[in-house]
């Protein structure tokens, strides 16, 4: 649509633009078209600059040709920038060499480019012209072009990443998790071009992606010349003009005509973040004014306690399907990682799903349960532009900073910064948390009162702040005014910021309340982020103590011949593991099995208090100090977490060993697999019955040594000690711990090194009988080939150490779009 017109001519010439401006003054008049001539600068700008602007600002460049036109530099420079952006409306006014320009390519005015002064009436010459151009203006009225600050707008993305300067929307884009109200999952394609989902709502919390996912389907829409329209919730809050405002929302993103837009053949209205303030009658308006033969789409995001509180039984929604956006599963989530990973490096280094695997377990460790901190993209980008970016304060974690760096984004967006309350709100939150905890019964708004009223009394703090930390676009706290109960509105913010005050105030009684409870999450949580705020060197023996006691009458699993030849005799279960699948499709199932076992954790309510569960616990405490504290810690403190964590891991294992030796244990399950049957009205002999439980136990015993090792391996590494492993870890000659060492030094790649290494380990395992060992070794190797790239040759090589067959691995998408 042309919107506005540059004349582009020599002042030799103005008698020809004046004559020009008076024959097309009806059209401009009739079209509302604004007009740029030089004589519109005012004294004092900058003629270069404010030339410029305008001429990349106009939707058309009427220029007059003449010989003093084509001699001047700078009308050249105009002509040019109007050529290259397709918007030349080029006029012959006075006989002279066009055809021998850029312009030969062009149609030019008046008719087959007789110049103006050939006419013996130029009013006929102008005539023509003032037609032609009525014809352009009224074609432009048919198209429709997203503008460029809109489709800027599309791109951005607020993430910074340390290797591109500016990163967009398709650059981090991950299809999200979307769930139907039967709980089944569905893409946006199918949402788009079902024909069935013409009204659809999507709900979910404030921080999930709900704008993201507006912006990216329409990016999609325009790329198949539909042109949807975005309208802002705000926008039509508490208004009645709706027409006037859809105009003002097309006329931001389009260049075109609106009547033309609205009698289309088919219409898209996006709306977001739909607010309780908004006229009931919105919907119905769009329904009866937009639905051009009954093809309209109206698509809404509503936050989703707005959504519980206002429109879940809303009558205007009766008749839209309605989805929830819901956190990211482990292998969307690596999907995304991959994504960030590759805009450091656009090709795909052997070692590159080792990162992934790093980078994953760095997320995974701070996630810690989709409870704390749930897996939406927003949420996984703020942690990975943390990560990559330098944590200049020591007194925080690098865990603690990028729990920071989420807060500091909630509060920012809430318009609160440096200047206007970053500090001032840290210390209410602190206080707040503590405050909560400290309460023995439910925190009510009668609680908060008092609590805000005593903390006026001893600090400053504006009401605007609490106002924005109360009842921001992000809101940092939860009232609940139908219960009166007030919370934090995420668990990770009243974790950090409870860790973050009880690191200055703990006491002895503290640490032993805490740790002995640590079987429930809520103390192990409290741990972990005090430790992101302190190095309490008492809390951290403590721990240490507890890992020393916990089955402290278990000794170790070794994997030597004694422990194990009764697993390992006659176990009837396949040498190989290894499949031809792509790394990309081991990973994705592997991660889809990942998500199954964590949403039974998440949702698993029973606090165990037993003390393979404590153990357990400790442990990952343990790993957290480990992963967080280590570059602080003298080597000697570093090996007494090692061995702590590594020794309470096979000392569970050890128990399982026990357990999987016990004869009460096999026939209780022997018993339960009779019951079983005759429950099925089936019958089983007993022969049959504890054949397969010992094929059962035997399975378990190699199973869940091979989760362990595995497990523990991912505890231990941290980059800080990877290059020091063999001096830091007291293996004892057990092949467990050997391992588990092994295990760990490959998590940054295999090489020929680690290679010689197996074999020798292999070797010696098999000249003792530790078969059990080299099973799970074995094991292990083929778990990481089937997920990892690795060296052809070396992959080759330890196949024959193994005795196993190659396999012709399909090729993963991933490494022929971007090999090096």
């Amino acid at each position: 649509m042309i919107k506005k017109i540059f004349y582009s001519y020599s002042h030799k010439d103005k008698a020809y633009l004046e004559k020009l401006q008076t024959h097309i003054k009806p059209i401009i008049k009739e079209y509302k078209i604004k007009e740029f001539v030089d004589e519109h600068i005012r004294g004092g700008e900058v003629l270069d600059e404010k030339i410029m602007t305008n001429i990349q600002e106009s939707d058309l460049v009427i220029s007059l040709i003449s010989p003093d036109y084509l001699a001047s530099e700078y009308c050249q420079k105009e002509m040019k920038i109007a050529i290259d952006a397709h918007k030349s409306f080029p006029i012959i006014a006075r006989t002279c060499d066009w055809k021998n320009t850029s312009l030969r390519d062009i149609k030019v005015m008046p008719q087959d480019g007789k110049p103006i002064i050939d006419y013996d009436n130029d009013d006929k010459a102008y005539q023509y012209i003032a037609q032609e151009l009525r014809k352009k203006i009224q074609d432009s009225l048919q198209i429709i072009i997203c503008n460029e600050g809109f489709s800027k707008y599309l791109e951005k993305i607020d993430f910074l990443h340390p290797n591109k300067a500016k990163i967009t929307l398709a650059d981090t884009f991950v299809y999200p998790n979307i769930c139907s109200s039967k709980d089944e999952q569905i893409t946006i394609k199918e949402i788009l071009e079902n024909e069935k989902y013409k009204e659809i709502l999507f709900f979910s919390p404030f921080y999930s992606g709900k704008t993201t996912l507006l912006k990216y389907m329409y990016s999609l829409l325009l790329q198949q010349d539909i042109y949807p329209l975005y309208i802002q919730g705000k926008r039509i809050v508490k208004t009645k003009y709706f027409e006037e405002e859809i105009r003002k929302c097309f006329e931001e993103q389009y260049n075109g005509d609106f009547d033309t837009w609205k009698n289309s053949q088919i219409t898209y209205i996006l709306i977001d973040d739909y607010h309780h303030s908004i006229n009931d009658n919105f919907i119905d308006f769009l329904r009866n004014n937009y639905n051009n033969n009954n093809n309209i789409k109206i698509i809404v995001t509503i936050e989703q306690e707005e959504y519980f509180s206002f429109f879940k039984d809303f009558p205007q929604f009766s008749t839209f399907d309605r989805f929830e956006l819901r956190p990211f599963g482990r292998e969307q989530q690596e999907e995304i990682i991959k994504k960030w990973l590759l805009l450091k490096d656009n090709n795909v280094p052997i070692d590159f799903y080792n990162k992934v695997d790093i980078t994953e377990k760095h997320i995974n460790e701070i996630v810690s349960s989709q409870i704390i901190l749930p897996r939406y993209p927003t949420n996984i980008l703020l942690i990975l532009q943390a990560i990559d970016s330098k944590n200049n304060d020591m007194q925080i974690t690098s865990y603690g900073y990028c729990y920071f760096a989420l807060i500091l984004n909630y509060l920012t967006k809430n318009g609160i910064t440096q200047e206007s309350g970053i500090d001032s709100s840290i210390n209410f939150l602190s206080e707040l948390s503590y405050n909560i905890f400290n309460c023995k019964e439910t925190y009510t708004q009668q609680h908060y009162k008092n609590f805000k009223k005593e903390y006026k009394d001893k600090f400053v703090i504006q009401d605007s702040i609490l106002n924005r930390l109360e009842s921001g676009d992000y809101p940092i706290l939860h009232i609940d005014k139908d219960s009166g109960c007030v919370k934090f509105e995420q668990d990770f913010i009243y974790y950090y910021f409870l860790g973050k005050i009880l690191s200055e105030k703990i006491s002895k009684e503290d640490i032993e309340l805490f740790c002995e409870n640590i079987h429930q999450k809520i103390y192990m949580y409290i741990i972990v982020f005090i430790i992101h705020h302190s190095k309490n060197i008492e809390l951290i023996e403590d721990i240490i103590l507890r890992c020393m006691l916990v089955l402290d009458k278990t000794q170790e699993a070794s994997y030597l011949f004694d422990e194990t030849h009764n697993f390992i005799t006659k176990l009837d279960i396949p040498k190989m593991i290894m499949n031809a699948k792509s790394v990309e499709e081991n990973r994705a199932m592997e991660r889809k099995m990942q998500d199954n076992h964590t949403d039974i954790e998440d949702t698993d309510n029973e606090i165990s208090d037993n003390e393979v569960y404590k153990g357990m616990k400790l442990s990952e405490v343990l790993s957290q100090i480990l992963k967080n504290r280590s570059g602080s810690f003298e080597k000697s403190r570093i090996k007494e977490i090692l061995d702590a964590l590594i020794s309470i891991r096979l000392r569970i294992n050890k128990m399982i060993f026990e357990l999987c030796e016990d004869k009460d244990f096999e026939k209780f399950i022997t018993q339960s697999l009779k019951e079983f049957f005759k429950h099925k009205n089936q019958k089983i002999s007993d022969e049959k019955a504890q054949k397969f439980v010992k094929r059962l136990v035997n399975i378990a015993s190699i199973g869940s040594s091979l989760g362990i090792v595995n497990d523990t391996s991912f505890l231990i590494y941290t980059d800080n000690i990877i290059e020091d492993l063999e001096n830091l870890i007291e293996t004892d000659k057990k092949p467990s711990r050997e391992i588990i060492l092994f295990l760990t030094s490959i998590k940054e790649g295999l090489r020929e090194k680690h290679f010689k290494q197996l074999e020798k380990m292999i070797q010696e395992y098999k000249n003792k009988k530790y078969f059990f060992a080299v099973q799970i070794l074995s094991y292990s190797l083929q778990h990481y080939l089937n997920t990892h790239s690795t060296d052809n040759r070396l992959e080759l090589k330890i196949c024959k150490l193994l005795e196993l067959p190659t396999v012709n691995r399909a090729a993963d998408i991933l490494l022929l779009q971007h090999k090096k």
